[in-house]
């Protein structure tokens, strides 16, 4: 039996499925020596894609999810540091249309329907978890009262500022 998933020009078992040629050739890339070459005639090498739409991947981890309450967090983290609270909220939620996609995969690859349960459920709580800290974080958020500089400040930042800006705070600070 053939060896068909090896590299033609340095032999490495390193290589990823790529495109079809038009007649029906499958290209594969070969991360060591960086070519691309074809398969023979009738030889296929599973893409990544193929093997999760067939529902014939078996890697535990492409089903596994972290737990709920870091996921919200660190989903907090980059809300505040990005776009906002309720971006992220759009983000994290299942939309009605998404969840009517889901459920149309789900049903055409009934081998899939509790993984992808599964996925919409984290979703769900991550979701849930996140409105949660959103609104404690919302509730710890005080406004505090801005401190003026004194002037020993000002004179450590005088290499920062304009000379009409430094001028501006030493005045704010002898008030």
């Amino acid at each position: 039996m053939k060896e068909i998933n090896r590299c033609r020009y340095c032999k490495s078992t390193r290589v990823k499925a790529r495109a079809f040629t038009s007649t029906g050739r499958q290209k594969i890339f070969c991360h060591d020596c960086k070519k691309v070459s074809l398969l023979p005639v009738g030889n296929r090498l599973p893409s990544a894609c193929s093997v999760y739409r067939s529902g014939t991947c078996r890697d535990a981890e492409a089903w596994s999810f972290p737990v709920v309450q870091t996921e919200a967090r660190e989903c907090l983290k980059i809300a505040n540091a990005n776009g906002g609270v309720p971006a992220m909220r759009t983000t994290i939620a299942i939309s009605s249309k998404q969840l009517r996609e889901l459920q149309k995969f789900s049903n055409l690859h009934p081998e899939l329907h509790a993984n992808i349960n599964r996925a919409i459920e984290f979703r769900q709580k991550v979701l849930a978890a996140f409105n949660v800290l959103a609104e404690e974080s919302e509730t710890a958020i005080t406004p505090c009262e801005e401190k003026p500089f004194t002037r020993e400040e000002i004179a450590g930042l005088a290499h920062l500022l304009s000379p009409e800006q430094f001028a501006i705070e030493m005045e704010k600070a002898t008030r």
